[in-house]
């Protein structure tokens, strides 16, 4: 069989692979060259992109401005990662092409052989050089399945995948942890507040502060790292994130005085990409809001780690779910009801088919259920509502928004409602469902686009 296909490579045929994968190399090696030396590491850093934003800053009032900053962000940032795209598989390209060169070349320097005049049987003898034949026949196939294997293993590397780290837990008290009770006015325990709503009906909390003036202000203090997550608070206890490509962390403050009480560096086995520090942009990797029970705090960050802290400040589990795949980072925040956690994580393009919905336990990390979604990446956080007795849980995403039973993840409903890099977090009040996204409307109008009423017997088809 081998000599079949060795046939096929004749002379004049083994001469036009030489030149054609010789020719492709050199094109592709001065297209990388070209890319690389228009390749820029910090989109964000865009110098006209940075003065627009200091001049918004300036006069936040001008509308055409901040749609116009938004505009150049999204072509700058777009530019970036089609460019790093484009040297990755210029790089791949480059590997193969030479490959296929080389192997052409050396059956080249074989069919240039000679053929050895026929010998007598008696004529016969070992090869002087047959041992250094048989390692260059080795070296051919072993090296290129080598140089294979490293791409494959660089593959993994960056390919989506859930990994549930049990080596890093810290050892639990025996039984089931003791219910923390505190007051509902001293519950916050998700972004938004209870149920994600943002009411309070505490008719005593101010409406107003200023830093400066100290009005209505009982402590402050300064916060390490970076990150653009709310505090969450159970009782006397406050708790937020913060963090940057070197560590992620939880940190713990007296609700009353603002002292820190304890910090958790999270300890995973993420393997990160430079490129993620070049990615951090304006959202950070501390952009998403923890949840907490009182027990358990569970915290999320920009580079898909999630983790599961108690209340001394012990990390009891963590998992990762492969490299971020997102233009502007990621910021939906996980949910809580009961001991279950949802994460809404929405990545990539709808054709990828890298978002997923997570149903995780609060106290081990484990999936209750994990379920694919259609959609491409968003920044949105789910929401549940009851109707009728009923919980749901729903979700935005472009162009869908879908309603799911918590308990199972099975779909109830879905409306196409929604275009766009959706962000805001859905709200139900008074039987009613709200998503926004931007540019619903046309510029300075005003009005509904759509709504969808519940049905009386639940949202059954979101009409």
């Amino acid at each position: 069989m081998l000599d079949n296909l060795l046939a096929l490579f004749d002379r004049k045929t083994t001469i036009y692979l030489v030149a054609a994968s010789g020719v492709f190399s050199l094109v592709v090696i001065i297209g990388l060259c070209f890319d690389g030396l228009w390749y820029r590491p910090m989109p964000v850093f865009d110098v006209p992109l940075l003065e627009m934003r200091e001049t918004l800053r300036k006069n936040p009032q001008d509308q055409a401005l901040r749609e116009e900053i938004r505009h150049l962000d999204q072509v700058v940032r777009q530019d970036f990662i089609t460019t790093r795209k484009r040297l990755l598989v210029g790089g791949y390209l480059l590997f193969f092409s030479l490959l296929i060169f080389v192997l052409s070349l050396r059956r080249w320097t074989v069919l240039q052989k000679k053929l050895p005049e026929p010998l007598l049987l008696s004529q016969l003898t070992e090869h002087p050089q047959a041992q250094m034949i048989l390692f260059r026949t080795l070296a051919y196939f072993c090296i290129p399945l080598a140089l294979l294997s490293l791409y494959g293993l660089s593959y993994l590397k960056h390919h989506p995948q859930i990994v549930n780290e049990a080596g890093l837990q810290a050892p639990q008290p025996p039984g089931p942890p003791l219910e923390i009770l505190v007051p509902d006015n001293q519950k916050w325990p998700q972004l938004r507040g209870p149920k994600g709503s943002g009411v309070v009906d505490d008719p005593n909390l101010p409406v107003s502060w200023d830093v400066e003036k100290a009005e209505n202000l009982v402590w402050k203090v300064e916060i390490p790292g970076k990150g653009h997550s709310s505090p969450v608070i159970w009782g006397d206890r406050l708790y937020i994130t913060t963090g940057d490509f070197e560590s992620r962390k939880v940190l713990c403050y007296q609700r009353n005085d603002g002292n820190l009480v304890w910090s958790c560096a999270l300890r995973t086995n993420a393997q990160l990409d430079e490129e993620l520090k070049e990615d951090e942009g304006d959202t950070g990797l501390a952009a998403p809001t923890a949840v907490t029970d009182g027990h358990y705090i569970v915290a999320f960050f920009g580079t898909n780690e999630i983790a599961g802290i108690d209340r001394e400040g012990r990390q009891i589990w963590s998992r990762w779910f492969g490299p971020p795949d997102s233009d502007f980072g990621i910021a939906s925040s996980p949910i809580l009801s009961g001991s279950t956690v949802y994460l809404q994580l929405d990545q990539g393009s709808k054709e990828k088919k890298h978002s997923m919905l997570y149903a995780l336990d609060i106290a081990s990390g484990k999936p209750r259920w994990e379920i694919p979604r259609e959609v491409p990446c968003s920044w949105s956080t789910p929401i549940l509502v009851e109707s009728n007795g009923r919980s749901e849980l729903i979700t935005a995403a472009d162009p869908w928004a879908i309603s799911y039973d918590p308990v199972s993840g099975k779909e109830i409903w879905r409306a196409k409602v929604l275009s766009g890099a959706v962000a805001p977090m859905p709200a139900s009040c008074n039987g009613f469902f709200f998503t926004a996204t931007e540019y619903s409307l046309g510029r300075h109008q005003n009005g509904w686009t759509r709504r969808y009423h519940r049905n009386p017997c639940g949202l059954d088809h979101g009409k």
